[in-house]
């Protein structure tokens, strides 16, 4: 994929090329795709790209007040550039913290909550669950306090 306009941090990114079969059309869960792809693309291939935050700034209005949003502080982010990490790297992540999470007593079947902003670690970690077929709770950190307390009991 390629940004659309390169010169826009907030442009979308596009496919490049058309893809003639997708790993999940025959993967019967997301943990069986993650090991199908294992096969199909080179350990060095870009495959989770992230962007480091540079500067945080707080939103505010005409008076200098900090613009709130459901309670929550409205932020802006200046961001660097994409990073990549490879498939190698992402494999070699998720095999060394599922192996961790068993050896300290996770088992199949075990609820795992998952308080997260969307980032490359919570896809890594996310992928780890599947991995050691744990049953991921996922609670939205957009969400109010009242909510979270809906979501986790």
């Amino acid at each position: 994929a390629q940004q659309l306009d390169p010169s826009d941090p907030h442009s979308p990114w596009v496919r490049t090329q058309e893809t003639r079969h997708h790993v999940l059309a025959s993967s019967g869960s997301l943990s069986e795709a993650c090991k199908m792809m294992r096969r199909l693309y080179p350990l060095d291939s870009p495959c989770i790209g992230y962007r480091k935050v540079l500067e945080e700034q707080v939103c505010t209005d005409s008076e200098g007040n900090a613009v709130r949003l459901d309670g929550k502080v409205l932020r802006k982010f200046r961001l660097s550039p994409y990073v990549w990490m490879t498939y190698g790297e992402v494999y070699d992540k998720i095999d060394s913290i599922s192996r961790g999470m068993v050896s300290n007593g996770f088992q199949r079947k075990d609820k795992i909550v998952i308080l997260s902003e969307t980032s490359a670690d919570n896809l890594i970690f996310l992928q780890v669950c599947m991995n050691i077929g744990a049953v991921i709770v996922t609670v939205f950190a957009t969400l109010g306090d009242e909510e979270i307390k809906v979501t986790i009991q």
